[in-house]
């Protein structure tokens, strides 16, 4: 099955959704041959709570995959088409999207960086002295010890 996603990407019939748990398969089986585990965010949470892995070496998440995989269809087209008088080709905009500025940039994740709780508690190194309108919390964890903004709102 990885074979026939693989010999399929570039054609105008690939639908990146029937092949993408294909593919993501193949992303998991390149991370960790050791795990049955077929989906890329329960893979790197595998290898992430068991300490197999530091953060730059886990697998990319679904949200990150998905475009990246959007923009490989993209070029596959591109270079499937070469010989054809007047190819057609998917949407550039599936993996890539166009700045303020005018220029190109490939879209890197569909996904928050981080579960929105966490994206709303910064570390801090005020050791409890914060601004107005900010609570700063010393916070124990099993990893370390830190302190924390909290937003006051």
């Amino acid at each position: 099955m990885i074979l026939v996603s693989l010999k399929q990407l570039g054609d105008i019939s690939f639908q990146i959704d029937e092949h993408l748990k294909t593919l993501e398969k193949l992303v998991c089986m390149g991370y960790s041959s050791r795990t049955n585990t077929r989906s890329v965010n329960n893979l790197r949470w595998e290898l992430f709570s068991t300490k197999v892995a530091e953060s730059e070496k886990l697998p990319p998440t679904e949200g990150s995959l998905r475009p990246h995989v959007a923009r490989c269809q993209y070029i596959a087209s591109v270079m499937k088409g070469y010989c054809k008088p007047k190819p057609v080709y998917d949407s550039w905009e599936a993996g890539w999207e166009v700045g303020e500025d005018g220029n190109i940039t490939p879209i890197l994740s569909t996904d928050l960086p981080a579960p929105k709780p966490v994206i709303e508690l910064t570390k801090c190194s005020c050791r409890g002295q914060c601004l107005p309108g900010i609570r700063c919390m010393l916070v124990h964890t099993k990893f370390s010890t830190m302190y924390i903004h909290v937003q006051m709102q």
